[in-house]
């Protein structure tokens, strides 16, 4: 998947209507196929309260950090510079 691309990470979604479990499983899929995909499974820790607004869907800060940590982990150290 995208050639050249040493990384790319795709996260879960809340699953607020059914179709989203179908594309979560295909997410969850990718880096069994592609070496340089990472799937990170936000939806998995999504309803931690406090994580959004009242709204279920705008990330708080605290959200914002867990969301952002999940992807930072997914990508990996920064090389080192050549």
């Amino acid at each position: 998947m995208l050639k050249g691309v040493d990384r790319i990470v795709w996260s879960t979604c809340v699953p607020w209507v059914g179709e989203i479990n179908s594309a979560n499983d295909a997410i969850k899929a990718l880096p069994d196929r592609h070496p340089n995909v990472a799937a990170v499974d936000w939806a998995a820790i999504a309803g931690t309260p406090g994580y959004t607004s009242r709204d279920g869907l705008h990330l708080q800060g605290v959200g914002q950090n867990a969301l952002a940590d999940l992807v930072a982990r997914a990508i990996g150290p920064a090389p080192a510079p050549a």
